[in-house]
């Protein structure tokens, strides 16, 4: 209501105010520009172009966390057919050799030879299976130890354990082997040691021996696991296992194989490439406090970016994503809960990006969106500015033409032309009815010069009357009729008219009436001087 009083104020404004008719239409373009920014800016603001940012960058990660999931769960399902697979023939292997030596599987405690053996002969098909297997290193352990006779000998297990050395690339050619735990009778095989080597396996370290012992049953899908991330002993990388239960014919539980996925071997394999720089993706579990980083795995991208996480990724949910922190660091991103295997808790897969990087895109949105809103003004300034100015040149030039009485032009403009011509047959009518004027007053002149000159004649002629004609003359000059004449001079009617008729011949009249005018003018001057 306030603005619809504005414009009334503004059109009931007197001319008399000092506004001229540019600037009043420069005000009403003015104030129209104005609204109708306000107008757009609500719109732009109702239709999300300052959010535009959160949520363009929130459904760009929604899309790369649906790659990344598919990725991942491909890869995992591959992997664990494969660990299901080196089961079984690692399972055939160790039974067949063990009936081809007529031993029992409860007799290798303690057999060193034996175990030596069997290691060796179950070394082609880790081999094999490493080769096939997109993964990092592959091992098995069997529920059995070289020397029970020493004091943690329940915690130690035989077994071999390959990992690939200098990892870089996700199918390396020929890579290069070394024993991380195994028996001598592999060194034939020209492998190197790894430096932290050891014969057997601590399973106060390797924990989830123990959990696939007590779940273990012939249905190798029900169950296997996939561990937390955790640095091999010794090692300065983190490293992800599949543990599968190695099951004899008759559902006897003999050990745990499966293959690693190291953090380097993850990032190599599963870094992305998407739309969105500085980009990392996380496999992690999700605790009480936020995203266990310390037992997670990370990509990275593709262009080299890292973020190199470690610790407890803390979240707090927005509209379009989620805002992690994690020792002074911010980071956005989405999340999905996945499952890898029936023995786990539900993995977590995040998409992640620097959060200074959301912040400068926002930065750059917000400047973009007040330049094209200022662009958008001054065009809309200007452009007001322009067309007061070409509507009211008209005008001026209208009252131009008036002011100077320049011929009129047409100016395509109804009320201005409407106007000239309206000018134009007052000028016309003003124009003809000085010429009628200016005639008149010359047949007045024309005709004051006749009557002037008739008068000057008919003075000079009142001279040649007789003395009879004069007297009767003189009578009618003073009022009296022909019949006051007939008793003044004592003289027939007949006499008068002859008289009348002589006058009349003389003074060059046609009547009575047209002499007493002449008699008129005499009285009036100087008609006694003349006589």
């Amino acid at each position: 209501m306030r603005i619809i009083g504005f414009f009334r104020s503004l059109a009931q404004m007197p001319q008399h105010a000092g506004r001229t008719l540019h600037r009043r239409l420069l005000l009403f373009s003015l104030v129209l520009v104005f609204l109708l920014s306000a107008v757009s800016m609500g719109s732009v603001m109702l239709f999300g172009r300052f959010s535009d940012v959160e949520r363009s960058t929130g459904e760009k990660l929604a899309i790369q966390l649906s790659t990344y999931e598919k990725d991942i769960t491909d890869y995992f399902d591959h992997v664990t057919a494969r660990g299901i697979e080196l089961s079984g023939n690692l399972s055939l292997q160790l039974e067949g050799t063990l009936e081809s030596e007529g031993l029992a599987f409860s007799r290798l405690n303690g057999s060193r030879e034996t175990i030596d053996r069997i290691e060796g002969a179950l070394f082609d098909t880790l081999c094999q299976s490493l080769s096939l297997t997109d993964c990092s290193g592959v091992y098995f352990m069997l529920n059995a130890t070289v020397n029970p006779a020493l004091p943690d000998a329940s915690r130690s297990k035989c077994g071999v354990y390959l990992k690939i050395a200098n990892l870089n690339a996700r199918r390396p050619v020929n890579p290069k082997l070394l024993l991380y735990r195994g028996s001598k009778a592999t060194y034939d095989r020209h492998l190197e040691y790894h430096n932290m080597w050891a014969l057997e396996y601590d399973t106060s370290v390797f924990t989830f021996f123990d959990r696939i012992m007590e779940n273990a049953e012939p249905n190798l899908n029900k169950c296997f696991l996939y561990t937390n991330a955790f640095k091999l002993p010794g090692t300065w990388e983190n490293v992800m296992l599949l543990c599968v239960p190695i099951m004899s014919k008759d559902g006897h539980f003999l050990g745990v194989c499966g293959f690693e996925i190291s953090q380097l071997y993850f990032r190599l394999y599963h870094a992305q490439s998407g739309a969105i720089p500085h980009m990392t993706d996380v496999l992690a579990r999700r605790t009480d406090s936020g995203l266990d980083m310390e037992h997670g795995l990370e990509s990275g991208d593709k262009s080299g970016y890292f973020a190199n996480l470690s610790g407890t990724l803390v979240s707090e949910a927005k509209e379009q994503f989620l805002i992690y922190g994690l020792e002074g660091r911010k980071f956005i991103g989405v999340e999905q809960p996945v499952r890898l295997s029936p023995l786990d808790s539900t993995h977590i897969l995040s998409i992640l990006i620097p959060k200074e990087d959301f912040d400068r895109a926002k930065s750059k949105n917000t400047r973009e969106n007040f330049i094209i809103v200022a662009l958008l003004l001054l065009s809309a300034v200007f452009g007001s500015m322009t067309m007061s100015r070409l509507y009211i040149k008209p005008v001026l030039s209208g009252f131009r033409q008036i002011m100077n009485l320049e011929p009129a032009a047409q100016t395509n403009i109804r009320e201005i032309d409407d106007l000239f011509a309206f000018l134009a047959r007052q000028d016309a009518l003003r124009e003809a009815a000085s010429k009628q004027a200016d005639k008149k007053q010359t047949d007045a002149h024309t005709q004051m010069s006749d009557i002037t000159e008739a008068f000057a004649e008919f003075k000079r002629n009142v001279g040649t009357l007789s003395r009879a004609e004069r007297k009767v003359f003189d009578l009618y000059a003073k009022g009296y009729t022909a019949a006051q004449i007939t008793a003044e001079l004592n003289v027939s009617m007949n006499t008068v008219k002859t008289h009348n008729k002589h006058i009349y011949e003389k003074l060059y009249v046609t009547s009575y009436k047209e002499m007493l005018v002449y008699v008129s003018l005499m009285k009036g001057g100087d008609m006694d001087e003349k006589r």
